[in-house]
């Protein structure tokens, strides 16, 4: 083993370490930030539409039901995809002079809605607030992540995930989005997401994002047992970034 090797597997292990230590919704966080959680417009409609809902929003449009909670947001079937479009559109007219300006849009509408979803002070704010109040809130929050978004690019910094929650609260309410309890459900879904010959390490890819890895990371440093077999780009791996993203918004419907 290299000095390299070993300096490299000391620097994995204390990061596991550290990051183990952290809030469950803060180790959450991570993980649905490095797959766009929520980033396509559709899936952004009917989460924030769900959360005006469940917030009570006055003259919402008729929902195809009423959710108790954040799991039932699924069962809204497209409800609020006209308003996901429109807050698409918008951050696109934000990033126009970047060429890479589809990416930085569906980016910005995962923070947003993650900001959204852990503001435990957010219902307070909304109840009984008119439609247009609540979406002109949102479109605030798009703008503001953008703007952050832009000033990261330009000094060239990773978006830190510990400017995704401000307080201890807001790690609790993102840590509901995967219970602890549900993990071995949700394990259970990728399995059977993916095709074992063509990657079988979907769970482990899972579980090194839970630990505080980003794809770059476990593309260049191998560190699943198939990519020690096989080249695989860190723009192939991030296919399977889109397949747990997938897998998460079907299991928890936001």
């Amino acid at each position: 083993m290299t000095a390299r090797t070993r300096l490299i597997k000391a620097s994995l292990e204390l990061k596991r370490l550290v990051f183990s230590s952290l809030p469950w919704g803060l180790r959450v966080a991570h993980l649905l930030h490095q797959v766009r959680f929520a980033s396509d417009a559709s899936v952004f409609g009917q989460s924030i539409y769900g959360l005006f809902l469940l917030y009570g929003v006055d003259g919402m449009p008729t929902p195809p039901m009423v959710p108790k909670s954040t799991k039932d947001i699924n069962k809204l079937h497209g409800y609020g995809r006209e308003f996901g479009q429109k807050a698409f559109n918008f951050a696109l007219r934000l990033f126009k002079a970047d060429s890479m300006r589809v990416e930085r849009a569906q980016e910005t509408l995962s923070l947003a809605f993650m900001k959204l979803f852990s503001d435990s002070t957010l219902e307070g704010k909304f109840k009984g607030r008119p439609l247009a109040y609540a979406e002109n809130y949102v479109y605030s929050a798009v703008k503001s992540e953008a703007i952050s978004l832009m000033r990261k690019e330009k000094l060239r910094a990773h978006s830190d995930v510990e400017d995704l929650v401000n307080e201890p609260a807001s790690w609790e309410n993102l840590g509901d989005m995967i219970p602890r309890a549900e993990q071995e459900a949700l394990l259970k879904e990728l399995e059977r997401a993916v095709n074992p010959e063509t990657f079988p390490d979907i769970v482990g890819y899972f579980q090194l994002l839970l630990e505080g890895h980003n794809t770059e990371e476990i593309a260049r440093e191998k560190l699943l047992p198939s990519l020690q077999h096989r080249d695989m780009s860190q723009q192939g791996l991030r296919r399977y970034e889109g397949v747990i993203k997938k897998v998460l918004e079907r299991h928890f419907g936001v």
